[in-house]
C-alpha cells in the first residue's frame, strides 16, 4: 500500500502539472512580452517559444521570438524563426525583407532575392526591398542588376546609407572612382554618421590609401568614440599596419563596453601575440567564470601556455576542457601540439583528424595536418591538406608558401613557382615564399627572372644564409664560380650547418681539383655532427670523385649505423663494394659484427644486400626474414623481402603488408613504392597497382622501370591509352632496363586504336 505522504505529493505533483498545462499560448506570449519590456530577453524567449508549443502557428510568438534571438545575437538559431515569421505573415514587406536579410548575411543569396522580390510584389517602392534585392543579386554575381536596383533606392530615399552601399556595390564592380564618390557622398549627407564614415575608410584602406584611410577611421571614432565598430576598425587597422601598441587602446574599449565574450578573447589574443601572456592569462580567466564561455577561455589559456613552453601544464589545461567537451577542436588543436612536441607524431595525428572533424570549417586543423603529414614524408596527404586551408581561406599566404616548399621537394619547380607567386600576392612581405620562388625559378635555369626577386632579398636580408647560398646558385648558373664561392662561403659563415651551401661548395671544389679542401671542410662538420648521414653521404661522393672507396665505406657504414633505413646509403655501399669485388669479404665482415652483436641490424641488412646483388636469393630471403622478426620496423628489410617474395609468386598476403609497413616508415620513397605495385600486380590486382606506381614515376621521372611496370599495370587494368604512353615512354631509353622484354610484349598486344 502506497505511503500517505507519498500519495499527497503525488497529487500535488499532479496539481502543479495540470495547473501549467493549463496555461494558453497567449498567458505564454504576454509573458514573454513582460520580459522582454523588462529586458529580460533569454526568459522573454523562453516564453515565446512556450506560446509556440502551446500553438503552432502563433505570427505574433514567431516574430518576437526571431527579434529577441537577433538582440541576443544569436543570428544562426534566428534565421529559421525569422523564415517562419515571414511565412506566417506573407503580406507584410517588412518580414519579408528582415527574413531575407538574415539569409542574404548567410549567404542564401537566391532566398535573399526571393524574399525581396516578395516583398517589391506587395509593395513596388519599398526601399529597403530594393538594397535587400540589389545586395542579393551582386552576391549571385549579377553586380549590374544589383547598381541598378540600388541607384533606385537611392533615387527613392537618398539617405546615406544606401550611398554607403552603393560605394561598397561600385567597388565590387570595378569602378573605383564612383565608389569613392558614393561613399563620400554618404559622409556629405550625413557627416555625424559613423557608418558612412567607417565604410569609407575602410575604402581607403582597400585602396592602399593608408594615411587618409587612419584619418578617416578616427574621425569616425571621434563621433562616437564608445562605438564598437569604430574602435575595432581602428584595432585591425593598427594591428595590419604592425603598429601594435596603438591598437590596445581600441581593443580595450571594446572588449569593456561589450557583454559578449568576442572582444575579450581578441583582446586576450592581442596580449598573446605581443608576448603579454600575464595581461592575457588575466583576460582569459576572467572570460572563464563564465559557464557559457568557459571550455573556449580554458582552450585559450591550454594554448598560451603551449606558446609559453609548458607543456604539461598545457596538455593539462586541455584535458581538462576534453573532459567536459570530448570535441572542443581548440582544446584538441592544442593537444596535438603537445604530443608533437613530445614525439608523439602518431597520436597527433588521430587527435587532429579529431579536431578537424569536430570544426570543419575552420583552417587551423587541415594546417596542422599538414605540416604533420609533411614531417612524416606524405606529401601527396600534405598538399591535400594544404589545399583544404585555402578552400576555407582563400587568402592564406602560409598555405601557398607550404605548398611552394612542397612542390618544390616533389620534383615540379613550375608548380612550386606559381604557388610562391600566389603566397607573394597576398602577403608581398614574405620572405620565405620569395625565397622559394627564387629556388624554384632557379631550377628550372631561369636565371633572369630570378636575379631580381634574390636583389630584393639580399638587400633586405644581407645576413641570412639561405639568401646566401641561393645567390651563391644563381652566380654558378651564370659561370662565375668566384662569386658563386664567395657567396656559398658566406652562407656557412652564417650558418655552419647550411647542407646546401657544403654540398655546392663541395660539387665546386671537385670540379676545380680541390677534393682535399671539401673533405676537410666535411671533416670538420661530421666532428661537430658525427650523427649526421646526410653529411656522412656527401662526404662518401666526394671521397668515390677522388677516388678513395676506402674512405666512402667508412663514411656510407657511418651512414647507416646512424639511420639504418637509409636506401641510398646501401645502395652506394654494395656499388663500392662490387667495384672493389669485395662483396664476399664485406659479409663476412657484417656476419661477424651480427655475431658479436645479435640485435645489429644495419650490418644483418648489409649483409642481406649483398647477397641479394650476388644473385644469391635464397640466401637474402633467409637473412631478411631474420631481420624482419628481430625487428619488424625495419624498412629496408621489408621491402626486399617482399619484392622477392612478389618475384617468386610466394607469401603474397605477407608482401603486401611487408611493402606496405615499408611505405610507412619510408614515405614517398619511389623503390619502396615500387615494391608496392609489384606486390598488387602479381596478386592480380593492377588497379591498385596503379596508383604507387605512378607516384613512384612521379617522384623518379625518367625511370624506365618504373615507367614500364606502371604502363602494365594500366594495360590490366583496361587503361590501353594510358599504359601505351607510359610504356613507350620507358622504351624511348633502349631495351637495357630489367622488365623491357614485358613492356615491348605490352605494347605489341594494345590494340591498334590505342594512342
Amino acid at each position: 500500500m502506497t505511503p500517505r505522504w507519498l500519495r499527497v505529493v503525488a497529487i500535488a505533483l499532479v496539481a502543479v502539472t495540470v495547473a501549467a498545462c493549463s496555461k494558453s499560448a497567449q498567458d505564454y506570449y504576454a509573458a514573454g512580452e513582460r520580459f522582454a519590456a523588462e529586458g529580460k530577453l533569454p526568459e522573454a524567449i523562453l516564453e515565446y517559444r512556450n506560446a509556440l508549443s502551446a500553438q503552432v502557428n502563433y505570427p505574433e510568438a514567431q516574430l518576437k521570438l526571431a527579434g529577441a534571438l537577433v538582440q541576443v545575437g544569436d543570428q544562426t538559431r534566428a534565421l529559421p524563426e525569422f523564415v517562419k515569421a515571414a511565412d506566417l505573415w506573407p503580406r507584410r514587406p517588412d518580414v519579408q525583407v528582415r527574413a531575407g536579410s538574415l539569409l542574404l548575411l548567410a549567404r542564401r543569396f537566391d532566398e535573399a532575392k526571393a524574399r525581396a522580390d516578395r516583398a517589391l510584389a506587395i509593395e513596388p517602392g519599398r526601399v529597403e526591398a530594393l538594397v535587400l534585392r540589389a545586395n542579393a543579386l551582386t552576391g549571385l554575381s549579377d553586380v549590374e542588376h544589383g547598381l541598378e536596383e540600388m541607384e533606385r533606392a537611392i533615387a527613392i530615399d537618398p539617405q546615406a546609407a544606401f550611398y554607403t552601399n552603393l560605394g561598397t556595390l561600385r567597388a565590387a564592380h570595378g569602378d573605383r572612382a564612383d565608389a569613392q564618390a558614393a561613399f563620400e557622398r554618404a559622409v556629405a549627407i550625413d557627416p555625424k554618421s559613423v557608418n558612412a564614415r567607417l565604410a569609407l575608410g575602410n575604402y581607403l584602406w582597400a585602396a592602399g590609401r593608408l594615411g587618409d584611410a587612419e584619418s578617416t577611421l578616427k574621425a569616425a571614432q571621434a563621433l562616437d568614440p564608445a562605438n564598437a565598430l569604430a574602435n575595432r576598425a581602428l584595432s585591425t587597422f593598427y594591428l595590419a599596419a604592425n603598429r601594435s601598441a596603438e591598437a590596445e587602446p581600441f581593443l580595450v574599449r571594446v572588449a569593456g563596453a561589450s557583454q559578449a565574450p568576442g572582444p575579450k578573447l581578441a583582446l586576450a589574443n592581442y596580449y598573446a601575440s605581443i608576448g603579454r601572456s600575464a595581461d592575457a592569462t588575466r583576460v582569459l580567466e576572467d572570460v572563464a567564470k563564465q559557464p557559457r564561455t568557459w571550455a573556449v577561455a580554458r582552450a585559450r589559456l591550454a594554448a598560451l601556455s603551449f606558446a609559453d613552453g609548458r607543456l604539461d601544464e598545457a596538455g593539462a589545461r586541455a584535458d581538462e576542457v576534453l573532459v567536459k567537451e570530448p570535441k572542443h577542436a581548440e582544446a584538441l588543436l592544442v593537444k596535438t601540439r603537445v604530443l608533437l612536441a613530445r614525439g608523439r607524431a602518431d597520436q597527433a595525428l588521430v587527435t587532429v583528424q579529431q579536431a578537424i572533424a569536430s570544426n570543419p570549417e575552420s583552417g587551423d586543423g587541415p594546417y596542422l595536418l599538414g605540416t604533420i603529414l609533411a614531417t612524416r614524408g606524405d606529401i601527396d596527404g600534405a598538399v591535400k591538406a594544404f589545399n583544404d586551408v585555402l578552400r576555407l581561406n582563400p587568402r592564406a599566404a602560409i598555405a601557398y608558401v607550404q605548398l611552394a616548399r612542397l612542390e618544390l621537394l616533389r620534383g615540379a619547380p613550375s608548380a612550386s613557382a606559381q604557388m610562391a607567386t600566389n603566397a607573394i600576392a597576398q602577403d608581398p612581405e614574405n620572405a620565405v615564399a620569395r625565397l622559394i620562388l627564387v629556388r624554384a625559378l632557379l631550377a628550372q635555369r631561369r636565371v633572369a627572372e630570378a636575379e631580381p626577386e634574390l636583389a630584393r632579398l639580399v638587400k633586405a636580408y644581407p645576413k641570412a644564409a639561405p639568401v646566401q647560398v641561393q645567390l651563391g646558385l644563381l652566380r654558378l648558373q651564370k659561370r662565375d664560380e668566384r662569386g658563386g664561392r664567395a657567396a656559398l662561403q658566406a652562407a656557412l659563415a652564417l650558418d655552419a650547418s647550411a647542407q646546401d651551401a657544403l654540398a655546392a661548395l663541395t660539387a665546386l671544389d671537385l670540379r676545380q681539383g680541390q677534393g682535399s679542401a671539401a673533405r676537410g671542410r666535411l671533416a670538420e662538420r661530421i666532428g661537430k655532427a658525427p650523427a649526421d648521414a646526410n653529411l656522412r653521404i656527401l662526404d662518401a661522393r666526394a671521397a668515390l670523385a677522388m677516388r678513395q672507396p676506402d674512405q666512402a665505406i667508412v663514411q656510407l657504414r657511418a651512414a647507416i649505423e646512424s639511420e639504418p633505413n637509409r636506401l641510398e646509403a646501401y645502395a652506394l655501399l654494395t656499388d663500392v663494394y662490387l667495384a672493389q669485388g669485395k662483396l664476399d669479404e664485406a659479409r663476412a665482415e657484417c656476419d661477424a659484427v651480427a655475431a658479436r652483436q645479435p640485435r645489429h641490424v644495419s650490418s644483418r641488412t648489409l649483409a642481406a644486400v649483398i647477397s641479394e646483388v650476388q644473385g644469391h636469393t635464397a640466401d637474402a630471403v633467409r637473412r631478411y626474414e631474420q631481420i624482419v622478426k628481430l625487428d619488424p620496423r625495419a624498412a629496408v628489410a621489408s621491402n626486399n623481402l617482399a619484392w622477392q617474395y612478389a618475384q617468386s609468386g610466394t607469401n603474397l598476403g605477407t608482401a603486401l603488408q611487408l611493402a606496405q609497413a615499408a611505405q610507412a616508415q619510408l614515405p614517398g620513397r619511389p623503390e619502396v613504392l615500387d615494391t608496392v605495385g609489384e606486390v598488387y600486380l602479381r596478386q592480380g590486382q593492377p588497379a591498385q597497382a596503379v596508383a604507387p606506381l605512378r607516384e613512384a614515376v612521379e617522384r623518379a621521372p625518367g625511370n624506365p622501370v618504373y615507367q614500364a611496370r606502371l604502363g602494365l599495370a594500366l594495360a590490366a587494368s583496361g587503361q590501353e591509352d594510358a599504359a601505351r604512353r607510359e610504356l613507350e615512354a620507358a622504351l624511348k631509353a633502349g631495351d637495357a632496363f630489367p622488365g623491357a622484354a614485358e613492356a615491348k610484349a605490352a605494347l605489341a598486344k594494345l590494340p591498334a586504336g590505342a594512342k
